[in-house]
């Protein structure tokens, strides 16, 4: 569909050696986060009887460990320009697999009962001192400094475990919210697939054009534009579908 579109549109050229990938996406890793997924999915029977043959002591070794050598050495990295041991910013399997495991490791043997707004506190002083730390870094160096919000520095990872256990000790029931949520998985694939991915934000929605103040209401608006969008979309879809299968 997207390459009848993107070819309908004129934004790209047919190349048979390239656009067959199209045809298989999780194989050939046009969306990195659902191949890595995917992946993580296939493997989890098998971490799952890692987790199990582990005692606690051994498994929060291996999960120092990890810390050390997927998030900790990973923020030293781009701090000071040296490459990492997985030279993906964060965004592979086995950053999935470490976080994967970390999960596993709160569900069975977490027992802090913090309050909710403490887990937000260490997500927003992380936040912020990351971003303090950018901002004082970029004028130091000269230009524009942000690798740190990359998946595998120690600040992201901090602050991403914080958030977690915000939500997890969240507990409502909201209708319109599990609504809005259903369509995630296709505004993701909708947005962000490589064909159009360019032609949504440089030529329908100019995000280089944005600075300043008028960058900052970009971010407030656009996301929820395009998030509507690409739902009202996979909406038509399922109808579309619904009634080609009823006929």
């Amino acid at each position: 569909m997207f390459l009848v579109l993107a070819l309908g549109l004129g934004i790209h050229a047919l190349s048979i050696s390239k656009d067959w990938m199209q045809l298989v996406p999780v194989v050939t890793k046009q969306y990195w986060f659902i191949t890595v997924y995917f992946a993580l999915c296939l493997i989890s029977p098998f971490l799952n009887k890692l987790v199990e043959v582990l005692d606690k002591e051994m498994y929060k070794k291996l999960l120092i460990t990890s810390i050390v050598l997927f998030c900790i050495l990973p923020t030293f990295a781009v701090i000071l320009n040296f490459k990492t041991i997985t030279l993906d910013s964060g965004y592979g399997l086995v950053n999935f697999v470490f976080l994967y495991l970390m999960g596993r490791y709160i569900r069975l043997h977490n027992r802090f009962e913090l309050s909710k707004y403490k887990y937000l506190g260490l997500y927003i002083v992380c936040m912020s001192i990351m971003a303090a730390f950018q901002i004082c870094y970029s004028k130091l160096l000269g230009f524009d400094f942000d690798a740190l919000i990359s998946y595998d520095t120690f600040f992201t990872f901090v602050g991403s475990v914080g958030l977690f256990m915000y939500f997890r000790e969240l507990s409502f029931s909201n209708t319109m919210i599990n609504q809005l949520a259903k369509p995630c998985l296709a505004v993701y694939v909708i947005h962000l697939n490589p064909l159009i991915f360019h032609y949504i934000f440089d030529d329908i929605l100019h995000t280089k054009a944005y600075s300043g103040y008028s960058y900052v209401t970009f971010l407030l608006v656009a996301p929820l534009v395009i998030y509507l969008a690409c739902a009202v979309i996979e909406l038509c879809r399922n109808k579309a579908v619904l009634l080609l299968i009823k006929q």
